[in-house]
Formats: structure tokens, sequence, C-alpha cells
């Protein structure tokens, strides 16, 4: 009988503590999104809400989040469900992932807890945008990986439902569909074909089926890249073109245009000169021929241009510092040239709403908003610290170094594939230096920061017991 009633007062405790970390889970997604309602909106997703109030489409930002745009805010008219949604899509990949990491259910819950307490997870998470959306994928995709090198293994069914989530988060984003051909590989190599078929049957259907009424806009896209790399190179006084060179590069603009100097940083503000309508005037092939002869005489001018427009990808101390979003010299005026919320460089934390259209008075929320507006705030005044994507992945490398023991480099790259191809994606054609586009790594490595700072805690706990 005392067996038996130790048995149930575990189980008692246990169910209790079940249910009062589920309680705080409730209460964490309930404060962000109620204190930030209806959500935050930047200004790619305000262009898109005002396509769908006009009755237009575009596949700018996929067909895929763009149907979930246009259905979840009701063709344009709110967007409360839309941030529900991705917050929730956020909590639900945070929490799997991290119930993926090999430590102890203690460790993890604090480590949980913690984090779902920041404006990383909250703000972040109530940001209509596919970022979220691509976030989410990356971190159920890694967590995948984490359960394999922890020999925590899934069924084959829920390795296979986990994937497939994964691949469709991973659909709302241009990057994500190198992520998804690199997870579809892995299942080849690991001898799973009949899951690597099905996956890629399924997210081949959905592809198709939501590119049906979407107005393909995004086609000339692959340009872009090497269009802006020809931009930095025309427009230094000493690079070396030859008359053929140029009349290949007249055929897309006038010279006068090529040869104005203006900031490699931003794919967009050298895109602004091209005539999309000219994009077609030479084969592939023969596209790439000139690009690669102009890049292979001036390779310096081109490599700085990738440097500079994926600076949120790149580790230091080999690559520069990110923009921060506040100006960083206190010798200038606070808010000098720029809009109340000191916005001088991308921030990490998108704090408004960028579409009156949407927004929502909400009374006494306002309060609330405030107090969680404040730590996205001190975030953001440090944005070139929480938003730098390159810097947090020395923890990805020191957490597999120090806790799982993995020391071969293939093993590294096949653990983190996903964090890995999205940053090389941005460094070989990322438009600008953004921290959204690098919001896996970063939460990612908060994460692990915190389960490297609380398992030591543990551990020397665990060693002054008697």
């Amino acid at each position: 009988m005392i067996y038996i009633h130790r048995i149930l007062t575990s189980l008692s405790i246990k169910v209790r503590s079940e249910w009062n970390f589920f309680l705080i889970e409730i209460l964490a997604f309930s404060f962000w999104y109620l204190s930030l309602f209806p959500g935050r909106l930047g200004f790619d997703y305000s262009e898109t809400i005002r396509l769908i109030q006009r009755g237009e489409s575009t596949d700018w930002w996929t067909a895929l989040f763009f149907w979930f745009m246009k259905l979840s805010s009701f063709w344009g008219k709110s967007i409360y469900i839309s941030s529900f949604l991705c917050l929730l899509i956020l909590t639900i990949s945070i929490k799997f992932f991290i119930s993926s990491i090999p430590a102890p259910i203690t460790v993890l819950r604090k480590v949980h807890l913690s984090f779902i307490l920041t404006p990383l997870y909250g703000v972040f998470g109530v940001t209509v945008s596919h970022d979220v959306t691509q976030t989410a994928g990356i971190l159920i995709a890694l967590g995948l990986q984490f359960r394999k090198y922890s020999k925590v293994f899934l069924s084959r069914k829920q390795e296979l439902i986990y994937s497939l989530i994964a691949s469709v988060l991973l659909l709302t984003t241009k990057t994500g569909y190198v992520v998804v051909f690199f997870l579809i590989a892995q299942f080849f190599l690991e001898k799973k074909s009949k899951q690597a078929i099905f996956i890629t049957l399924s997210i081949s259907f959905i592809y198709i089926c939501s590119s049906f009424g979407i107005k393909q806009d995004a086609s000339n896209l692959v340009y872009q890249p090497f269009l802006a790399d020809l931009k930095c190179i025309a427009q230094h006084p000493e690079a070396r073109l030859t008359n053929r060179d140029w009349a290949f590069l007249e055929l897309y603009a006038d010279k006068g245009i090529w040869t104005k100097p203006i900031s490699c940083a931003s794919m967009d503000g050298a895109m602004v000169s091209f005539d999309a309508t000219k994009f077609s005037n030479y084969s592939n092939t023969d596209f790439v021929k000139k690009y690669l002869n102009i890049v292979f005489k001036n390779p310096a001018i081109a490599i700085m241009a990738h440097i500079q427009r994926s600076s949120n990808a790149l580790p230091p101390p080999f690559f520069q510092v990110p923009l921060n979003q506040v100006d960083l010299n206190v010798n200038n005026p606070i808010g000098l040239n720029t809009n109340t919320m000191l916005q001088q460089g991308p921030e990490l934390l998108h704090p408004s709403i960028d579409e009156p259209s949407v927004k929502i008075k909400t009374g006494f929320l306002r309060y609330f908003e405030a107090i969680a507006l404040l730590p996205a705030f001190v975030i953001n005044q440090a944005s070139w610290f929480w938003g730098w994507g390159g810097m947090w992945c020395w923890v990805l490398l020191i957490y597999a170094l120090k806790t799982l023991q993995i020391f071969k480099i293939r093993k590294l790259l096949m653990l983190y594939y996903p964090v890995i191809t999205t940053h090389l994606t941005l460094f070989l054609v990322g438009p600008v230096s953004v921290p959204r586009y690098v919001m896996s790594s970063i939460l990612i490595g908060v994460i692990l920061s915190l389960t490297l700072l609380f398992s030591n805690n543990f551990n020397h706990k665990k060693s002054q017991l008697p």
C-alpha cells in the first residue's frame, strides 16, 4: 500500500507540474497576442495587404504565403487571425525544437519558460511575415536532426509528418526551397526513398495548386543578384571592363545608370535603375558566361558586394559588423534624420502596423502594448548584437562540440544543414542584410545559450549533493 501511495503521489506531482507548465505557456501566449493585438505588420506585408484589397496578386513572397495572407486576413480586412496563426506556428515549432534538445527535462522547462517570456518569441511571433513561417520550418527540421543524433527516434509516420510540416512552412520563402531540397536529399541518403518521394510529390502538389490564380512577378528574381554584382563592378572607376563588356551591360541599362555610384549593400537599390522588360535580352547561357567573365576580372568587388548584402549571416571575427537600428554615434542628436522609433538601420523586431486600414483600437490594451514593446526596443537599440545571425552560429558550434561531442565536419554539416544552407543562400543571393532573414539562427542560438547556462547550473547543483 505504501508503494502504491508513493506511485500515486509521484503521478499527482507530475500532473500538477505538467499543468502548471502548460498554464504558463498559455499565459505567455495570451500576453503577447493580446498586448500586441491585432499583430505587427511590416512594409512588405503591408504592401501584400494593399494588393489583396485591390484584388491583385503576386508570388513575390511566394504564392503559398500570398494565399495564407489572403485567406487569414479575410481578403485584406484584418490581420488578427494571421498574427494568431503565426504565433501559434512559432510556438509549436519552438516547443518541438526544445523538446528535441538532449538535456534533463528540468533544464528544458527552464529554457522554454525563459525563452517565451522574451520579445524574440512574442513580438516576432505576432509579426505577420513569411520569416516567421520559415523560422518555424527550420526549427522543426533542426529538431528532427537533434533527435537523430541523440538517438531519440520518432516513428516513421511521425518523422514523415514533421518533415512534411517543415517543408510546407519552408515553401513560404524562396530561400526555404533550398532547405527543402536538402531535407529530401537526406531521406535519399538514409535510403528512405518512399518518404522522400512522398514529400516531393506532396510539396510539388501544394506548390502547383498554390500558384493558380497568382500573378507570376518573381520570375525575374533570378537575374537580380547577378545584375547587382555587375552594377557594383561597373560603377567602380577602375573596373576592368572592355568595350565588349560594355556592349553587354548596355543591353540592360544606359552607361550613365551603370556608372552612377550607389551603395552595394542593397540589391533593391541597384535594381531600381533596371528595366525588367530587358531581362530576356540574352539567353541564360550567354548571360552567365558574360557575368562570370566580368566577375573573374573584378573578383574583390563582387565578393565584397555579397559580404555587405549578407553581413547578418556571416560570423565574426572574419566579417564586418551589421548595421545597427539606432545610430551608435552619441555625438549626433538622438533621432537625427530618423522617425520616432529611431530607425536608422534594419530592426530586429518590428514594432508597428504599417498599414492603417488593418489597425484596431485596443482601448486599455495599449498600456500592455507599451510594456510588451519596451523590451523589444531594448533589443532593437542593440540590433547589431541580437540580430547578428552569423555571431549566434558560434553558439551552435560550441554546443555541438561541447554537448553533442561532434568533431567531424561531415557530421556537423549533416546536423546543421537547415542553418548552413540558409546562410550560404543568403551569401550567394541575399538582397540585403536584415536580421529577420536569419531569425532562425538567432532563436536557435539564444535557446542553446540558455540550455548551456541552465545545464551548467544543473550539473553544479548535482555535484554538490551529498
